[in-house]
């Protein structure tokens, strides 16, 4: 069974590996080069 999760981390992985940050870095990230 696929879930909305899955479907959802799916989406997100390639979109968070081609900007080279972590799904969580781009939640809570601080620096200065994350609008």
């Amino acid at each position: 069974q696929v879930t909305s999760a899955d479907m959802l981390a799916q989406y997100l992985a390639p979109l968070v590996v081609s900007n080279e940050f972590t799904y969580a870095d781009g939640l809570y990230s601080i620096t200065p080069d994350v609008k």
